[in-house]
Parts: structure tokens; C-alpha cells; sequence
């Protein structure tokens, strides 16, 4: 049995293997959209030689200097349960580290966070997303419906500059854009001076995107959460799941 499959051989009847956030990336990658490839590592597979072998010949096959790697728990980014930030992730991992990086996801399955966050129960089965690395100009998450008053109306988007995991740990306080959904209005604003130092238009490359982010939506089919960066002009989707406050 492989214990690796990249995103374009993900199907629905991998989905309980794979784990919800490599499925939903694969879902999005092989709808069209700008999702960075990579490959899961599946929920059966144990840290091993062979499984190992496996994760580094699928490393060359990406073609890439750097990758994200990241849990993919079956109960993770789900409609009923995000389990964001509760998993390792690592990031900027290289060939010489990857390895590491899997086994860092890995054994983050059992941490006493995990255990807490599942209250005592059965603890799901990890697999692990391994992903090409974006070295975002800008990093932003967008709410396709808005969390502070569940209005399905409204879009909420959060913009930092640089890599996004300072801003998914909330160590940063990013720039805040409220718009309305059906006419791409702005409602409201609050911009840090590094974004706008560096992306004065932002604004505008927020509306541009809007249309994508409404196409992450009706793929789901539910306001989602969209983890996104911009690169060299370019707008890719790093992940996505259902809002489960909503």
C-alpha cells in the first residue's frame, strides 16, 4: 500500500486516510484553483524507513527547495470541529529536514493540548499534509462570512506582511477589511502602516481577490475560513475549512 499520495490522486474515498486538511486541498487543487501542490502522508503510515523513503522520493517529485508541513487529522478543519492550532506545523522545512519536521507533526497527535481539545476521547488518526512553500509577500485570512455578528453578507479579512504564522498565533495585530459581499463595498478599514508602506493598493488587490475567495465558498458550499498568501503577484490558496461558529 502507498503511504503517500499527492494531491491530484486524492479522491473522495481517501478522504478518512488523508485527513480533512489535505482532502480539502486536494479538493480545491483538483477544482482548479491556485493551491500550491503537494502530498499527503496517510493516516495508517508510521514513522519507518520505508515510510520515510517514500516522503523524500515524493520531496523530489515536487520540485521545490522548501515545503509546509502540517497535521491532517480526520477531525481537523471539519464542519463541526477545527481543531485550528492544536497540531504542530512547520514551515520553510528543507530536504535535509523533513523528516524531522514529519515527525514533529507526527507525534503532535498525542500532546497534552490534543488530548484537552478532545476531551479525554479517542484520539483521531494524523495524517500529514507536505506542501510546496509560498514566501508570501503578503498573508492574509479571509472570513467568507463575518465571525464578530455572523452576518453571511459580509467578508472579514485579516492582511499581514510577510509569512502567516505569526498571525494565525496572534502574535501580530494585522489590518482589518470588512466588505460586503454583494457589491464589494469596503464597510470598514484599519490598516497598519507596514501593509500600507508596502501595498498601498491593497484595497484594491482585496476586491480583486473577492471573486476567489466566493468560489472557495461555493465549492464548500458554507462560509469558510481561507488561509491565502500573495507571491510575485500571484494569489494561492494554503488552506480552507468550514466556519464552525457560524
Amino acid at each position: 500500500m502507498k503511504h503517500v499520495l499527492f494531491f491530484n490522486e486524492i479522491t473522495p474515498e481517501f478522504k478518512n486516510l488523508v485527513g480533512s486538511k489535505t482532502y480539502n486541498l486536494a479538493f480545491m487543487f483538483n477544482a482548479g484553483l491556485n493551491v500550491p501542490n503537494g502530498f499527503g502522508i496517510v493516516s495508517s503510515a508510521k514513522p519507518c524507513p520505508e515510510v520515510y523513503n517514500e516522503i523524500m522520493d515524493a520531496f523530489k517529485k515536487l520540485n521545490c527547495k522548501e515545503v509546509a508541513v502540517r497535521s491532517s487529522s480526520i477531525l481537523e478543519d471539519t464542519a463541526g470541529r477545527s481543531a485550528a492550532g492544536q497540531y504542530e506545523s512547520v514551515v520553510h522545512v528543507t530536504e535535509n529536514t523533513l523528516i524531522d519536521a514529519y515527525n514533529v507533526c507526527y507525534n503532535s497527535a498525542s500532546n497534552p493540548v490534543v488530548r484537552s481539545y478532545f476531551e479525554g476521547k479517542d484520539l483521531p488518526p494524523i495524517g500529514i499534509t507536505v506542501q510546496k512553500m509560498i514566501n508570501a509577500e503578503i498573508f492574509g485570512v479571509t472570513f467568507t462570512a463575518n465571525p464578530l455578528n455572523n452576518n453571511r453578507n459580509e467578508v472579514m479579512i485579516d492582511v499581514t506582511v510577510g509569512d502567516g504564522e505569526l498571525l494565525v498565533g496572534g502574535i501580530v495585530t494585522p489590518s482589518n477589511f470588512i466588505f460586503n459581499k454583494t457589491n464589494y463595498n469596503i464597510i470598514s478599514s484599519v490598516i497598519m502602516p507596514e501593509l500600507y508602506e508596502k501595498f498601498a493598493d491593497i484595497e484594491t488587490v482585496l476586491k480583486q481577490a473577492l471573486p476567489v475567495f466566493e468560489k472557495v465558498e461555493k465549492l464548500f458550499g458554507c462560509p469558510v475560513d481561507i488561509e491565502w498568501a500573495i507571491q510575485d503577484n500571484n494569489l494561492y490558496i494554503l488552506q480552507a475549512r468550514p466556519i464552525t461558529t457560524v
